[in-house]
């Protein structure tokens, strides 16, 4: 089964460091670790933006939409936390479009650390990856962080495929495999 690296799409970039409330940067949200409720991100968008169903951010979160959430739920996806935010386009608030934080909670290790290119600290942990290869064997989930390399998301080729299918914006996917950071 082929893996796809989940990547913000910039030309859609809409979030402000002031609209992350400050707990956000107080801890490691992307390590798959669970959190109790946090403060809403709140998002104050220009009017005439249209909103995609990811929306990006250089803060390296994943603000999915319902739509999106719902069809990666759909692949028996169980362990995504998801955290409130709020959408305003010129001061009000939009209900008719729901999005949330999510936060994938499942870790994999399957970087095949002989092949990919990485640099390491003294204790052996990941500090850059140049080039991803994936082991050849591991768990096959749906969508997870990469263990080690937190900071991407992989989705499987069949849910990466269903999604842009249905054209949903904000977002690209690279082929893991080769992948550089």
């Amino acid at each position: 089964m082929n893996y796809y690296v989940f990547q913000n799409n910039w030309a859609f970039d809409c979030i402000r460091e002031d609209m992350v409330p400050s707990v956000y940067h107080e801890i490691a949200f992307n390590l798959g670790d669970s959190f109790d409720p946090l403060p809403p991100i709140e998002l104050d968008l220009k009017k005439n933006k249209k909103l995609p169903d990811a929306i990006p951010n250089h803060q390296l979160y994943l603000i999915f939409n319902r739509q999106l959430i719902d069809l990666i739920k759909s692949y028996d996806v169980d362990y995504l936390e998801e955290h409130e935010v709020i959408v305003r386009q010129d001061g009000k608030e939009l209900c008719e479009v729901v999005y949330k934080n999510i936060n994938v909670l499942k870790l994999v290790d399957v970087i095949d650390r002989e092949q990919s290119e990485l640099t390491v600290d003294e204790d052996g942990e990941i500090d850059f990856l140049n080039k991803l290869v994936l082991k050849t064997e591991f768990e096959e989930l749906p969508v997870f962080r990469i263990e080690g390399f937190e900071i991407l998301v992989l989705f499987r080729e069949d849910l990466a495929q269903d999604i842009i299918n249905r054209y949903m914006t904000g977002f690209e996917f690279y082929p893991a495999n080769g992948f550089r950071v």
